[in-house]
């Protein structure tokens, strides 16, 4: 085959698409195209674009497209004649695909997102959920359910080799080479990528590889296997070979540049048992703003770039005071250093009732203080928010067990009320000294919160008795506009352990994510 893509939206029968060949398929000139789709900057004309996930494709294999090339993208609703059925092909159930290939794309080698929006075929991200009753799922989400993509090989890829927006997939068998940019990348949620083969430089290799696109957050094409869709997937008893380290740039197995959900970031927990062969582990990315943050610490389980069950962290006093620093092999432009725990992310900053809470836009600073003579020893600053910038809300910090910390909002009215979340201390023994900028004219009531559940904090008469108590405790330096407080762990609880209702999830069971707040309403 050849010109534009295998493109329908399928109602009834399940069809199939087994054992075809898709070559050299090119976009229309802009004012000849069918559909907006079709056009470069929308995704481009693309071997197979799939819009209804009821379908059996296999065995096919495609090259030679300047689109991706497998496109599946499942819209709220069909679009064109079909427009009025009653059907959500986000939400039904998922088909059949596996064994099939492609290479030579100019975008990503299968890209599961970017679904139509309107009969024009304009396109936008979307979260593709397969549910037993195909429709939006609702609390306590026991109608989602997995699907399978398996033994998919991808090859010299233009913009990466897969791109994943979806709920509950598992990728399994995948081999993915000599692509540009990141070989497994997206934002799907609870995903597992497993018994696959990701090669940076194939014997293959020698071809050129095809002319990038610029990525949207001015990443690099250097190759890098895994994304680590915001630390959300299971990725485990892969082999992973030839991803070195390029100095002071994202490149090796794992790009941190999308950790920002979390200021201590914990999702290597889930990736384990992956072979690197002649590869680095990741260089560890700074946010490339500096109006949001991206993760302080990144816990290495394994190993990978130091010790196992340390802490990857900037070079800096703010992380690493009074710590035995251990460097990341080769020693120079890896980004970060190893140190041990425990660290605490502090985050979700509200103050005086600003709307909305989830969006906190104010200025950040933290400073981590001297114990004995509380001098500074470092900061740690986000500026304050672009407006309308989807990363802006992620302004946090990676506290460590041994610190003690002041959290100030620079240029800001001064707080009057206020909440934080604290994530990462999981026991009674995790405890963590702050102090948090409060208007002295008002008296807080202090307790923390979690699924409805609350606790107050004891009001103590110094700061020096706040720091020798066991936790769950705050003071009060008014003439200094500051509240000290000795956050404790092991208060959060999953609001319902009945198996009546849906179970936490993985992240949930990683952060246990509570709320402080100091009230004075």
């Amino acid at each position: 085959m050849g010109g534009r893509s295998v493109d329908r939206v399928n109602i009834g029968a399940c069809p199939c698409f087994i054992h075809n060949l898709v070559l050299r398929v090119r976009n229309p000139n802009p004012f000849d195209a069918l559909k907006q789709h079709e056009v470069f900057s929308e995704g481009g004309s693309s071997g197979f674009r799939v819009s209804n996930p009821d379908n059996v494709v296999t065995n096919n294999a495609v090259a030679d497209c300047q689109g991706f090339g497998y496109w599946l993208g499942f819209p709220a609703t069909p679009w064109g004649p079909n427009h009025f059925v009653a059907m959500r092909p986000d939400r039904l159930p998922f088909g059949t695909f596996n064994d099939n290939s492609t290479h030579s794309t100019g975008a990503e080698g299968l890209m599961l997102d970017y679904v139509e929006v309107d009969n024009a075929g304009n396109v936008a991200p979307a979260r593709y959920i397969s549910t037993t009753d195909e429709l939006d799922p609702e609390f306590p989400f026991d109608t989602i359910q997995r699907f399978d993509v398996s033994r998919v090989v991808i090859w010299k890829s233009g913009r990466g080799g897969l791109w994943d927006y979806s709920t509950w997939p598992n990728y399994s068998g995948i081999v993915s080479a000599d692509n540009v940019g990141r070989f497994f990348a997206g934002a799907g949620e609870d995903g597992v990528i497993e018994h696959s083969l990701a090669i940076g430089d194939s014997l293959n290799s020698a071809t050129p590889r095809p002319e990038p696109f610029v990525e949207p957050l001015g990443g690099t094409e250097i190759p890098t296997a895994f994304a680590t869709f915001q630390g959300a997937f299971d990725i485990r008893e892969n082999l992973v070979v030839n991803f070195p380290l390029v100095a002071d740039v994202r490149s090796g197995v794992f790009a941190t540049d999308d950790y920002y959900l979390h200021p201590v970031e914990m999702g290597l927990t889930r990736s384990t048992a992956n072979f690197l062969l002649d590869s680095h582990p990741g260089y560890r990315s700074r946010a490339e703003q500096e109006h949001f943050a991206l993760a302080g610490a990144v816990f290495d389980p394994e190993g990978l770039w130091g010790p196992a069950g340390q802490f990857i962290v900037y070079d800096e006093p703010f992380f690493t005071h009074g710590l035995p620093v251990s460097s990341i092999p080769p020693g120079e432009g890896t980004g970060g250093v190893s140190v041990p725990g425990p660290f605490y992310g502090i985050m979700n900053f509200v103050i005086n009732n600003q709307s909305p809470p989830d969006h906190p836009l104010m200025a950040l600073q933290a400073t981590r203080l001297d114990p004995d003579s509380l001098a500074p020893i470092g900061t740690w600053t986000v500026n304050e928010a672009v407006e309308e910038w989807f990363l802006s809300p992620y302004r946090h910090f990676a506290a460590h067990g041994s610190g003690l910390y002041l959290i100030e909002f620079a240029r800001s009215p001064m707080p009057t009320d206020l909440s934080l979340g604290f994530e990462n201390m999981l026991k009674p023994e995790d405890t963590l000294v702050i102090g948090i900028q409060l208007s002295g004219a008002v008296t807080p009531e202090v307790y923390v919160e979690a699924y409805d559940r609350t606790r107050p904090y004891n009001a103590l008469g110094s700061f020096q008795a706040l720091r020798e108590s066991s936790g769950e405790t705050w003071w009060q330096d008014k003439p200094n506009n500051r509240v000290w407080v000795k956050l404790r762990g092991g208060f959060w609880e999953f609001w319902d352990n009945t198996g009546e209702h849906a179970v936490p999830t993985n992240d949930e069971l990683l952060y246990e994510k509570t709320t402080l707040h100091l009230n004075t309403d």
